[in-house]
């Protein structure tokens, strides 16, 4: 079962659509967008993702996508880092790509 919210003639529509009603009607990025979500794992543990990173953003913003567990990790790290750079010092997107780093390893 698909549910998506569109705009018709100014009006939003919610759908519920069976599978392949929803590979029917969907366009092709509508299709991507869905099997990305649907195959989603936990980069890190392999585990069922709390949320799907759909690659909006600049790179170092991305957060990887993260069961629960491990996003909470991934943000304790994160902070952890964050608390220890002096005002001016590295770059944020230095920091984040360090801590992905360190997450995927398991540290």
């Amino acid at each position: 079962m698909h549910c998506s919210v569109v705009i018709e003639s100014g009006k939003k529509v919610e759908k519920h659509l069976c599978e392949s009603c929803f590979r029917e009607e969907s366009t092709s990025l509508e299709k991507s967008l869905a099997d990305m979500v649907r195959n989603a794992k936990c980069e890190c543990c392999g585990g069922w993702p709390a949320g799907v990173n759909l690659g909006i953003g600049p790179e170092w913003l991305r957060m990887p996508t993260l069961c629960f567990q491990c996003a909470m990790r991934y943000q304790g790290l994160l902070m952890s880092e964050l608390d220890e750079v002096p005002k001016g010092g590295e770059d944020i997107g230095q920091i984040v790509e360090r801590v992905k780093r360190r997450l995927l390893r398991g540290d």
